[in-house]
């Protein structure tokens, strides 16, 4: 159970409160600064447009992640 700590600190509020859908997903994904909040909202337009299904938001979260503009 010891290994997963680092996991599950990423998930919770830091006074031990659940997180929302979005946050909790940013927290997950985030892997270096994110300064201006941009995967923020990238993650939150996805959970928007999945309309509370938690699972085609992930999903969503994913494809505008992974793959980025090639612009």
């Amino acid at each position: 159970m010891e290994s997963y700590r680092p996991l599950a600190s990423k998930l919770l509020h830091p006074v031990g409160e659940p997180l929302g859908p979005a946050e909790a997903i940013v927290r997950l994904i985030l892997r270096g600064q994110d300064p201006d909040g941009r995967l923020h909202e990238v993650v939150a337009d996805a959970q928007a447009r999945a309309g509370g299904d938690l699972a085609r938001g992930l999903t969503l979260a994913d494809l505008a992640t992974a793959l980025l503009p090639l612009s």
